[in-house]
């Protein structure tokens, strides 16, 4: 089975080419094919019919839904006076680059990078400061020598945890020394979380001001429900501000840039998410776990191709340069097999040959595309 996401303006589908007998199979841009829990769904749904769509206000225990949810599934107290509600987290980035650095600083990330935070630190007059990831038989390491030079010459670091698209969970000894670094070269601080919620078996998700709480007067971490619960369109994020000087920039920031409103239907579905979608969750994360497993057994019908076995997101991460050239494999797995996923180059031109397969979806509509390539083999 396909999704039907066809005509929906669906930034993953409606972008696809024409379906020409073969239907195209989208497994690129990270949001689900899964629909949202029912209570979502109602939550929404009363909303809406209200009839009404003007302008709105958070309610005052608004702030309680990430502070609730930060404690139950990861065991970290947050105090509810550092939470700040904003839309999406790449705007809130442009707005930090603009309040705590100037054009032309260097903002460090790692290789291969989610293009979308790439592009705010060019789109905002600072340079991308890149990184590489060390890959090794094992997954993705962290360069600590190239990581410290970058640092030294640069005013801010923007960190991906669980890290998009290699599915790096970055460990208490990295959080550490990235934070020991961040101190000593003084440079501001973004962690971007929006995957904290999907870790895969033996791994825990570790939030950096968790395990560091001395960087806590540098450093911005983004939370959100938009992936975990597939709503990102509903347009909710919350930025944990430690620091009373950086917490109340950043409110101004957002009043000044009109983000004074949130979104109509942020509220009731982020409620319904954190509340009462748990069991709508584990049913998700079996999903993936198949879809995962599926994926294992095609890449290994392959020769020159091989899983970076993820340890969180639920994204994964292929080398396939093995294989051939980024313009051999879209010939064979999206003109001839109609299966689109991320190729590496939109994660930096120096990756081609690699790809990165979304798994949250049906489990037929993975399982087709699987077999698709199979039979090309």
């Amino acid at each position: 089975m396909v999704m039907a996401r066809r005509g929906t303006q669906s930034s993953k589908w409606d972008g696809l080419p024409i379906d020409e007998g073969l239907p195209y199979i989208a497994l690129s841009v990270a949001d689900m094919d899964i629909e949202c829990s029912p209570a979502i769904r109602d939550a929404v749904a009363r909303r809406a019919a209200e009839g009404l769509f003007g302008y709105t206000d958070l309610p005052p225990d608004h702030v309680d839904l990430p502070v609730e949810w930060l404690g139950r599934r990861h065991g970290w107290s947050v105090p509810r006076e550092h939470i700040v509600a904003a839309h999406r987290i790449v705007q809130v980035v442009a707005l930090i680059l603009g309040a705590h650095t100037r054009p032309g600083d260097g903002i460090v990330l790692f290789t291969p990078s989610y293009s979308p935070l790439e592009n705010a630190i060019g789109l905002n007059q600072r340079e991308a400061v890149r990184v590489p990831l060390i890959q090794t038989p094992h997954g993705y390491e962290l360069d600590r020598d190239a990581t410290d030079a970058a640092l030294a010459q640069a005013a801010g670091l923007l960190l991906v945890n669980p890290h998009n698209p290699v599915g790096k969970v970055w460990g208490e000894e990295d959080l550490l020394w990235l934070a020991d670094r961040a101190e000593a070269h003084d440079v501001i601080v973004m962690s971007d979380d929006v995957h904290a919620d999907f870790t895969h078996p033996g791994q825990r998700h570790r939030f950096l001001l968790d395990v560091a709480p001395s960087v806590s007067g540098r450093t911005f971490t983004f939370t959100s429900p938009a992936k975990t619960f597939n709503i990102p369109g509903l347009e909710t994020t919350h930025v944990i501000v430690p620091d009373g000087v950086l917490r109340e920039c950043l409110e101004t920031g957002l009043r000044a840039a009109g983000f004074h409103n949130p979104s109509f239907f942020s509220d009731a579905a982020t409620r319904a998410a954190y509340r009462e979608s748990d069991d709508w969750l584990a049913e998700v994360e079996a999903i993936v776990a198949v879809n995962l497993e599926t994926l294992r057994r095609t890449v290994d019908r392959f020769d020159g191709v091989r899983l970076v076995e993820p340890q969180g997101t639920f994204l994964a991460w292929v080398d396939a340069r093995g294989a051939g050239s980024e313009e051999d494999l879209k010939r064979f797995i999206t003109d001839e097999a109609h299966v689109v996923p991320s190729y590496g180059t939109d994660f930096g031109s120096e990756y081609g040959g690699y790809l990165r397969f979304n798994l949250a979806c049906p489990h037929s509509q993975f399982e087709e595309a699987m077999n698709r390539l199979l039979s090309r083999v």
